[in-house]
């Protein structure tokens, strides 16, 4: 690899050097030494720009190379690598092309961390995010790349597989590979316009002890590509080191971010615009735009506006980045609109960011009086944080509730209901579908309930592999509309009082309007499965069967659970727990409350072409999770907590052989044992305050409940590793091994 950098064709014209201090003068151009600053926590090398060749045409890149120091355990220190290329062809359709390295000592110094450290992100995220990179390696599509051969910090040089950074005296030499057709760019770059020095230290930017920052924004580009085509075009340099102030505030224990934008106009003026914000609440913590005009007149000022005008939301992270944005910046009369090139331009970063937005783009606008344009680059960083997981549910929620309303409407008119049901022959009274099955669907609907289901088989999907964008809305209704449907029967069934805190639908609109609702629920997925245009009839026929084995299964927990608590007498319960009416118990959960979880495994197997096995470990997994979680579900219900909203003690005034009741019979002295069984049996009694409060405290006082969380915490996890190696990493793996955890901890549909 130093051989192929030293064999690169120079540009021709050699540009003079210029001196160190403050900031070159005008007319001075050429690279100053930019070595390794080994002696900082981190720093990090950045080229952006474009090269156009004859046959290929114009690509933009981006490549940044991060060097840390690695504190490791033992006291030592060692350099850790992450290596960021990005190339867009605007005219292809797969458009942006992105690739991230790391090395080995970066991962091993990453896991040291996460296991001894504060999580500074939700501790279910952390946990997860280090049991992946501990076992599995970095997520997919990070590469773990053998170290890098070649680290010369002064003249700078890097070999690092088919990558390649050299500094000379005169010019800058970089090689990589161009992700997806990799092929090799080798370029020398020589500065155009003199080194701008942007003052961003601890007194003018209060983070830390701050940054050194030396950027180049015109370079000159040649070289070659493919190791013929040759190629020309311009690139903007960075150089940056210091602490990791930046990217971490430790007084304030604040994660940070940044908005930034490096802007070429055609008019020969730069801008570099950078807005730091605290990761969390988006609160800005720093700002500074440096301006040079064309004469190399710098000036830099700390008051400006950034609006974002539009955002556009990951399909592979579910990140929401703004992307679109208004620069106002009335110091320089400077009012500026940046636009992509193209939406999708984010790029995976190792750490519990997830990944970043970075893009090339367009500025128009104007400066004073006169029109501008040209080239930009805009850089988002910190979006991927999640603080708290709850945000990320409440961002998942919104994404189904979307879908499940293009099936089931607020408020239906008259094309709405013809998608539904047809033309008329006669009239269609329309407000009777809004009033029997929106409203009451939607009253229930926009309660507290999580949507976890249709949360899992979207992850599931994206960890098969498969985009899961096309098929949410499938997905979505499949999953919640049976689900919704069951708990409107469910709770007539049992005459139950409140649902999420609220009065129950039966008892809010009636029976009747009830049973219709609930009923129509179990019937719309099929419409959204015979009307979805990317299912094969091949998929549409397995869907549907997948679907009534559902229903099937579910209908036939719930007559397991209603003849216990009809039929239940001392008897029975005493037969039942000599032999072994636990495993009775565990095959009514996984009928009645994991069928639906079974089933979105075996929708997006069916979806991702998934192998018999890997659909098996899928459904085992499933399953697992469907029982454990209905276990925390029976732990709940003897809750005193004000947040819950069921009555206390529901399950046992019902007469429910739940597997917490089980559990506490098993555990509770005899002469208690007994009289627990008597009240579960006796209808009449175990309904009556004094006595439900007795068999509340029974439960309460045997010690089952944290003995039943223990077992759903160890069924879940023994069941991830089980599952866990049968599916790349991922960052959608990440998130459902934390959703996993989380549904553990917090019964979702309180």
């Amino acid at each position: 690899m130093a051989r192929e950098i030293d064999d690169l064709p120079t540009l021709g014209h050699r540009l003079g050097g210029a001196p160190h201090g403050d900031g070159p003068g005008p007319g001075v151009r050429g690279f100053e030494p930019e070595h390794s600053r080994t002696e900082c926590d981190v720093e990090w090398w950045f080229f952006q720009g474009y090269y156009d060749g004859q046959q290929s045409g114009r690509r933009h890149f981006m490549v940044t190379l991060f060097r840390s120091t690695l504190h490791v355990l033992d006291g030592g220190e060692a350099s850790g690598f992450q290596l960021m290329v990005t190339v867009l062809d605007p005219r292809d359709p797969a458009g942006h092309q992105p690739a991230t390295w790391v090395d080995p000592a970066l991962v091993r110094w990453a896991v040291e961390k996460m296991r001894t450290a504060e999580p500074h992100v939700d501790a279910a995220i952390w946990r997860a995010y280090a049991n992946l990179i501990e076992h599995e390696g970095p997520p997919h599509p990070i590469e773990t790349k053998p170290p890098v051969t070649v680290f010369e910090p002064s003249p700078l040089r890097v070999a690092w597989g088919d990558f390649a950074l050299n500094q000379t005296a005169e010019d800058v030499a970089l090689v990589f590979h161009e992700p997806g057709s990799h092929r090799t760019v080798s370029l020398r770059l020589e500065a155009a316009a003199p080194r701008l020095d942007v003052r961003c230290g601890s007194d003018v930017v209060p983070l830390g002890e701050g940054m050194t920052y030396h950027a180049y924004p015109r370079v000159r580009i040649g070289g070659t590509i493919g190791g013929a085509e040759a190629v020309s075009g311009e690139c903007w340099m960075d150089h940056q080191w210091g602490d990791t102030d930046w990217f971490r505030d430790a007084q304030a224990g604040i994660m940070l971010g940044w908005d930034w934008f490096g802007i070429n106009l055609e008019d020969g003026t730069d801008l570099l615009v950078m807005r730091h914000r605290d990761a969390k609440s988006g609160r800005p913590v720093g700002m500074h735009a440096t301006e040079r005009d064309l004469a190399g007149r710098t000036r830099t000022v700390h008051n400006f506006m950034l609006v974002p005008l539009r955002r556009w939301t990951s399909p592979d992270t579910f990140i929401e980045y703004p992307v679109a944005w208004k620069i106002e910046i009335p110091d320089f009369d400077a009012e500026l609109v940046f636009e992509p090139l193209c939406d999708d331009q984010e790029l995976a970063s190792f750490g519990t960011m997830r990944a970043v937005w970075e893009g090339a783009g367009r500025v128009e606008g104007r400066i004073g009086s006169r029109s501008v344009c040209g080239r930009a680059r805009g850089e988002f960083h910190g979006y991927g944080y999640v603080f708290d997981h709850q945000d990320f549910v409440n961002q998942m929620c919104r994404r189904v509730d979307r879908h499940l309303e293009g099936l089931l409407p607020r408020r239906f008119d008259a094309n709405q209901v013809e998608q539904l049901v047809g033309p008329p022959h006669w009239q269609h009274d329309i407000d009777a579908y809004t009033e029997m099955l929106s409203v009451p669907v939607w009253d229930l609907m926009d309660r507290r309930g999580r949507r976890w289901r249709p949360m899992f088989g979207i992850l599931l999907l994206e960890c098969l592999g498969v985009r899961s964008a096309p098929y949410e809305g499938l997905i979505s209704c499949m999953l919640e509309f049976i689900h919704a449907g069951a708990l409107i029967i469910d709770d007539i069934e049992d005459d139950s009082q409140l649902r999420r805190g609220e009065e129950c639908l039966h008892l809010r609109y009636g029976v009747d309007v009830a049973i219709n609702a609930g009923n129509t629920l179990y019937f719309l997925p099929s419409n959204a499965v015979m009307r979805h245009p990317l299912l094969t009839p091949e998929q549409r026929s397995r869907w549907l069967d997948i679907k009534e084995r559902i229903c099937i299964e579910a209908h036939c927990g719930q007559a397991t659970d209603i003849f216990w608590s009809k039929r239940m007498s001392l008897e029975r319960l005493r037969r039942m727990l000599a032999t072994d009416g636990e495993s009775r118990i565990l095959q009514m959960y996984a009928f009645k409350t994991a069928s639906a979880a079974k089933g979105a495994a075996e929708f997006v197997c069916a979806l991702a072409d998934a192998d018999s096995q890997l659909t098996s470990a899928c459904v085992d997994f499933a399953r697992m999770l469907g029982v454990s979680y209905q276990i925390v579900d029976d732990i709940h219900n003897f809750s005193r907590s004000p947040d819950w909203t069921k009555v206390t003690g529901e399950d046992l005034a019902n007469g429910k052989l739940t597997f917490v009741i089980a559990t506490a019979l098993r555990m509770l002295p005899g002469a208690e044992a007994n009289r627990l069984q008597e009240i579960l049996c006796d209808r009449e009694a175990r309904r009556l305050p004094p006595i439900l409060h007795e068999g509340v405290e029974l439960v309460h006082r045997s010690g089952a409940l944290d003995t039943c969380r223990d077992l759903s915490r160890d069924m879940v996890d023994r069941a991830w590793d089980a599952f866990s190696g049968r599916i790349r990493p991922s960052g959608p793996k990440v998130m459902l091994h934390t959703m996993c955890l989380k549904l553990i901890d917090l019964a979702y549909d309180g």
